[in-house]
Protein backbone atom coordinates (compact mmCIF):
# COMPACT_ATOMS: atom_id res chain seq x y z
CA UNK A 1 0.00 0.00 0.00
CA UNK A 2 1.25 3.45 -0.60
CA UNK A 3 1.79 6.06 2.03
CA UNK A 4 -1.19 8.70 2.71
CA UNK A 5 0.62 12.27 2.35
CA UNK A 6 0.59 13.93 5.77
CA UNK A 7 -2.38 16.56 6.12
CA UNK A 8 -0.48 19.21 6.98
CA UNK A 9 2.22 20.54 5.00
CA UNK A 10 5.61 20.39 6.20
CA UNK A 11 6.99 23.60 7.77
CA UNK A 12 9.05 25.67 5.61
CA UNK A 13 11.48 28.29 7.15
CA UNK A 14 9.73 31.49 8.19
CA UNK A 15 6.20 30.45 8.77
CA UNK A 16 4.24 32.56 11.43
CA UNK A 17 6.98 35.55 10.69
CA UNK A 18 5.66 38.79 9.34
CA UNK A 19 6.16 39.07 5.60
CA UNK A 20 6.64 35.09 4.83
CA UNK A 21 4.91 33.68 2.35
CA UNK A 22 1.94 31.54 2.52
CA UNK A 23 1.76 27.64 3.26
CA UNK A 24 0.08 25.78 0.65
CA UNK A 25 -0.61 22.28 1.48
CA UNK A 26 -1.69 19.18 -0.54
CA UNK A 27 -5.36 18.02 -1.14
CA UNK A 28 -5.65 17.24 2.68
CA UNK A 29 -4.94 20.09 4.46
CA UNK A 30 -7.85 22.05 6.35
CA UNK A 31 -8.11 25.82 6.41
CA UNK A 32 -6.06 27.64 8.08
CA UNK A 33 -7.70 29.50 10.84
CA UNK A 34 -6.69 32.27 13.12
CA UNK A 35 -6.18 30.89 16.74
CA UNK A 36 -6.26 33.37 19.38
CA UNK A 37 -6.59 31.27 22.31
CA UNK A 38 -4.52 27.95 22.98
CA UNK A 39 -6.88 25.11 22.87
CA UNK A 40 -6.04 24.12 26.74
CA UNK A 41 -7.62 27.75 27.41
CA UNK A 42 -10.47 27.53 25.36
CA UNK A 43 -11.94 24.73 27.43
CA UNK A 44 -11.95 26.92 30.35
CA UNK A 45 -13.97 29.29 28.15
CA UNK A 46 -17.09 28.93 29.53
CA UNK A 47 -16.33 28.59 33.13
CA UNK A 48 -14.87 31.81 32.89
CA UNK A 49 -17.73 33.44 31.37
CA UNK A 50 -20.28 32.07 34.10
CA UNK A 51 -17.45 33.69 36.95
CA UNK A 52 -17.60 36.93 35.27
CA UNK A 53 -21.46 36.73 35.16
CA UNK A 54 -21.86 35.49 38.63
CA UNK A 55 -19.37 38.42 39.64
CA UNK A 56 -20.71 41.59 37.66
CA UNK A 57 -24.63 40.43 36.47
CA UNK A 58 -26.00 38.53 39.82
CA UNK A 59 -25.08 41.43 42.58
CA UNK A 60 -27.00 43.80 40.51
CA UNK A 61 -30.15 41.19 40.29
CA UNK A 62 -30.10 40.63 43.65
CA UNK A 63 -29.63 43.37 45.26
CA UNK A 64 -32.48 44.07 47.83
CA UNK A 65 -34.55 47.65 46.97
CA UNK A 66 -36.04 49.26 50.07
CA UNK A 67 -38.89 51.34 49.43
CA UNK A 68 -38.70 51.68 53.61
CA UNK A 69 -37.55 54.70 55.77
CA UNK A 70 -34.08 54.84 56.31
CA UNK A 71 -32.87 54.58 60.30
CA UNK A 72 -32.08 58.57 60.16
CA UNK A 73 -35.91 59.02 58.99
CA UNK A 74 -37.31 56.75 61.23
CA UNK A 75 -35.39 58.62 64.14
CA UNK A 76 -36.30 61.92 62.87
CA UNK A 77 -39.84 61.23 62.84
CA UNK A 78 -39.45 59.08 66.09
CA UNK A 79 -38.21 62.50 68.06
CA UNK A 80 -40.61 64.62 66.43
CA UNK A 81 -43.61 62.43 67.39
CA UNK A 82 -42.50 63.08 71.26
CA UNK A 83 -42.36 66.85 70.57
CA UNK A 84 -45.94 66.70 69.20
CA UNK A 85 -47.37 64.76 71.52
CA UNK A 86 -45.73 66.63 74.43
CA UNK A 87 -47.58 70.45 72.88
CA UNK A 88 -50.54 68.24 72.16
CA UNK A 89 -50.88 67.63 76.15
CA UNK A 90 -49.72 70.91 77.18
CA UNK A 91 -52.65 72.05 74.53
CA UNK A 92 -55.07 69.97 75.82
CA UNK A 93 -54.22 70.50 79.71
CA UNK A 94 -54.27 74.16 78.90
CA UNK A 95 -58.05 73.94 77.36
CA UNK A 96 -59.12 71.01 79.91
CA UNK A 97 -56.82 71.52 82.71
CA UNK A 98 -55.83 68.35 83.24
CA UNK A 99 -53.86 65.91 80.40
CA UNK A 100 -55.18 63.28 78.69
CA UNK A 101 -54.60 59.62 79.11
CA UNK A 102 -55.92 58.89 75.47
CA UNK A 103 -54.19 59.52 72.46
CA UNK A 104 -57.54 59.65 70.32
CA UNK A 105 -58.07 63.24 72.40
CA UNK A 106 -54.56 64.42 70.60
CA UNK A 107 -54.89 63.47 66.90
CA UNK A 108 -57.34 66.30 65.91
CA UNK A 109 -55.46 68.90 67.68
CA UNK A 110 -52.59 67.91 65.01
CA UNK A 111 -52.73 65.52 62.32
CA UNK A 112 -49.37 65.45 61.18
CA UNK A 113 -49.32 62.91 64.31
CA UNK A 114 -51.22 60.28 62.81
CA UNK A 115 -48.38 60.63 59.26
CA UNK A 116 -45.71 59.75 62.08
CA UNK A 117 -47.63 56.92 63.95
CA UNK A 118 -48.07 55.56 60.81
CA UNK A 119 -44.40 54.53 60.76
CA UNK A 120 -44.95 51.91 63.01
CA UNK A 121 -44.00 53.81 66.20
CA UNK A 122 -45.53 52.61 69.13
CA UNK A 123 -46.78 54.97 71.97
CA UNK A 124 -47.74 54.66 75.46
CA UNK A 125 -49.50 57.03 77.61
CA UNK A 126 -49.85 57.23 81.24
CA UNK A 127 -51.82 59.56 83.35
CA UNK A 128 -51.91 60.22 87.04
CA UNK A 129 -54.99 59.94 88.39
CA UNK A 130 -55.41 63.49 89.01
CA UNK A 131 -54.38 64.19 85.65
CA UNK A 132 -51.62 66.56 86.40
CA UNK A 133 -48.90 64.61 85.53
CA UNK A 134 -48.02 62.47 82.66
CA UNK A 135 -45.60 59.93 81.09
CA UNK A 136 -45.00 59.61 77.49
CA UNK A 137 -43.16 56.68 75.58
CA UNK A 138 -42.34 56.63 72.10
CA UNK A 139 -40.38 53.51 70.61
CA UNK A 140 -39.41 53.10 66.78
CA UNK A 141 -37.51 50.16 65.25
CA UNK A 142 -33.70 52.20 66.33
CA UNK A 143 -34.85 54.77 69.31
CA UNK A 144 -36.83 54.14 72.47
CA UNK A 145 -38.09 58.04 74.28
CA UNK A 146 -39.61 58.46 77.36
CA UNK A 147 -40.79 62.38 78.56
CA UNK A 148 -42.64 63.01 81.57
CA UNK A 149 -44.10 66.61 82.80
CA UNK A 150 -45.76 67.49 86.02
CA UNK A 151 -47.82 70.76 85.87
CA UNK A 152 -46.25 72.00 82.89
CA UNK A 153 -42.65 71.22 84.43
CA UNK A 154 -40.01 68.02 82.54
CA UNK A 155 -39.76 65.65 85.08
CA UNK A 156 -38.66 63.10 83.00
CA UNK A 157 -36.50 62.80 79.61
CA UNK A 158 -34.73 59.26 79.22
CA UNK A 159 -33.41 58.40 75.54
CA UNK A 160 -32.36 55.16 74.62
CA UNK A 161 -30.85 54.09 70.83
CA UNK A 162 -31.89 50.77 70.41
CA UNK A 163 -30.58 50.00 67.12
CA UNK A 164 -27.71 52.24 65.93
CA UNK A 165 -27.43 53.89 62.67
CA UNK A 166 -26.18 56.50 60.21
CA UNK A 167 -28.39 60.21 61.88
CA UNK A 168 -29.75 58.07 64.71
CA UNK A 169 -28.94 59.91 68.12
CA UNK A 170 -31.01 61.19 70.82
CA UNK A 171 -32.39 64.53 70.97
CA UNK A 172 -31.34 67.56 73.34
CA UNK A 173 -33.50 67.73 76.04
CA UNK A 174 -36.68 70.28 75.66
CA UNK A 175 -37.29 73.57 77.84
CA UNK A 176 -39.07 73.26 80.93
CA UNK A 177 -41.65 75.27 80.39
CA UNK A 178 -44.61 75.33 77.85
CA UNK A 179 -44.46 79.34 78.29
Amino acid sequence: MAARPPRTAPRREGDGQVGATPRTCDSGCRPSKVVWMRPEFRRYLPLVLIAALAIFVLPSLLKKHSSAPSASTKATQTIDAMNLIDKAELRYKAAHSRFTPHLADLLPANPRLASDLAIGLVVQLDVSTDGQSFLARVASDNLSLIRGRSNGEVTAQSCLVLKSGSGVKCPAAPPSSSR
